[in-house]
């Protein structure tokens, strides 16, 4: 499949041909039928903004809608053929006052340790 990947900030992002994704546990396989590109990606993109970006190269994206290919035996409440809201939104439970880590998948990290959370 085709994708858009950053190497480096501030530089023009390639387009390439990548490995089909590899269904894991607790996951789904999505064919995106459309996506958001905000008006300030290029500014996120050059660094300008700050954002804590994942681990280069990555696939940048924000929000998608696309339609179910393949879902996990271990998840459930979605099927094959649904068309779906995909939310880059994730976050880790608190535990006792502490910071959890969040992120928003393929753009930026929203708490001090959610580096972690972009690498996986």
């Amino acid at each position: 499949m085709k994708a858009a990947r950053l190497y480096q900030v501030g530089k023009p992002l390639q387009v390439e041909e990548v490995p089909d994704p590899i269904l894991k546990s607790g996951s789904a396989i999505i064919r995106v039928l459309s996506s958001h590109i905000p008006p300030f990606c290029k500014n996120v993109l050059s660094g300008e903004l700050g954002y804590a970006l994942p681990s280069l190269p990555f696939i940048p994206g924000v929000n998608a809608i696309g339609v179910v290919e393949a879902v996990a035996e271990d998840r459930f409440g979605i099927e094959v053929g649904q068309t779906v809201f995909c939310d880059p939104h994730v976050y880790s439970p608190r535990h006792l006052g502490a910071e959890s880590d969040a992120i928003l998948i393929g753009w930026t990290g929203l708490a001090s340790a959610s580096g972690r959370m972009q690498s996986l």
